[in-house]
């Protein structure tokens, strides 16, 4: 038996000026959401779809940001290079490097929920937020070993990164590592 479900989209400009707060930017946004939010409600809507990046204004266009670099270095991973100038003038630079499954030379090795539980967020030398999240140690420590070992690349600081990381992962471990399925 066929079943009809009501779908709804929202697309929406942002609610204030972009030169207060980000809290109180945030704010007005939500609440204008919210409001487009409980009318598709009351339309019946049943699903949903929210624009990205709704509580802020769009970064990319109110911080001219430009993709610089792409490459794809495994089936399922990418490492870009994304540029903007700073308030100060200076250039910026941030490198997410992602991967969905981690496949390594035809092999399966890591899954999606692998690589995503547990992950926290990436801080610098003096502890601030850099903007996204990294694997959880344990998994972060068996990709970049696997990586590595295929490079052939067990420099000093390579070795001195794996050791450290191999302390976290011993301290923190509350259960086995994550099983490496292409062994």
């Amino acid at each position: 038996m066929a079943r009809t479900v009501k779908c709804g989209l929202i697309q929406a400009k942002n609610a204030g000026p972009t030169d207060g707060s980000i809290e109180e930017i945030k704010r007005l946004n939500i609440e204008k959401h919210v409001a487009m939010i409980n009318d598709a409600a009351k339309q019946g809507v049943q699903i949903l779809c929210m624009q990205e990046v709704f509580t802020t204004p769009y970064f990319c266009a109110e911080q001219q940001i430009r993709l610089v670099q792409r490459l794809q270095h495994e089936p399922t991973a990418h490492y870009f290079t994304l540029a903007w100038f700073g308030s100060d003038g200076r250039a910026c630079f941030l490198n997410p490097d992602f991967c969905s499954h981690f496949y390594h030379l035809g092999r399966f090795f890591l899954g999606a929920d692998e690589l995503l539980a547990g992950r926290r967020a990436a801080v610098d030398e003096n502890g601030r937020d850099k903007g996204f999240y990294v694997a959880a140690p344990a998994t972060d420590f068996l990709y970049y070993l696997i990586k590595k070992m295929d490079k052939q690349d067990l420099s000093v600081r390579s070795g001195a990164w794996l050791s450290r990381r191999w302390r976290q992962v011993n301290c923190r471990r509350r259960g086995p590592l994550p099983t490496l399925r292409g062994c």
